[in-house]
């Protein structure tokens, strides 16, 4: 796929990202669907999405499927109330409030609710009940000091993918002095 990336794609921030492509100046990018959030509603008819290309077929299919969440803090001096909200935030008319004022990309949690419907909603469903595995973003899943890790590994390899072993080789060896602190 990185023949079909804008090599200075790197320097680019999402946001300008998502305006270029929304306008046509470019044909796909490499996002989750909470950019949908911040797109016009008329567009979302345009966008599409597909599953990235297998590499290794004895590898189990996974997809990242992050989820987002409501949290208290434990030592609230109303800690019925917030209880209380907690259990509402939960519940399948809660969430498809809130799916009806996000941009419909949104998949509910409670398996009551009613989602939008949406060509997006449909086909991510379909994504993540086919996978074998779900993820989180890496940077959900890890630590903040392995982050910087990964983004260098990933940004070298986009610039020299040629050099994929020694790339491989160096973020070994900078996660380890991480996880032997």
């Amino acid at each position: 796929m990185l023949p079909y990336f804008d090599p200075d794609g790197t320097a680019v921030a999402f946001q300008d990202a998502s305006t270029s492509m929304l306008n046509g100046r470019s044909g796909m990018m490499l996002i989750g669907t909470f950019f949908a959030d911040a797109a016009p509603k008329d567009a979302l008819d345009d966008i599409d999405f597909f599953r990235f290309p297998v590499i290794d077929p004895k590898v189990p299919l996974a997809e990242e499927a992050p989820t987002d969440g409501y949290f208290a803090g434990a030592r609230t001096g109303r800690r019925d109330e917030v209880i209380d909200l907690m259990r509402y935030l939960g519940t399948a008319e809660a969430q498809e409030i809130y799916i009806k004022g996000s941009s419909g990309t949104v998949l509910p949690c409670h398996p009551d609710a009613k989602d939008a419907g949406t060509p997006l909603v449909v086909k991510g469903r379909r994504h993540i009940e086919a996978a074998a595995e779900i993820t989180q973003f890496f940077n959900r899943d890890s630590s903040d000091a392995l982050q910087p890790t990964a983004d260098n590994a990933l940004t070298r390899f986009i610039a020299e993918p040629k050099s994929v072993g020694s790339i491989l080789t160096t973020w070994q060896r900078d996660a380890e002095k991480i996880w032997n602190v």
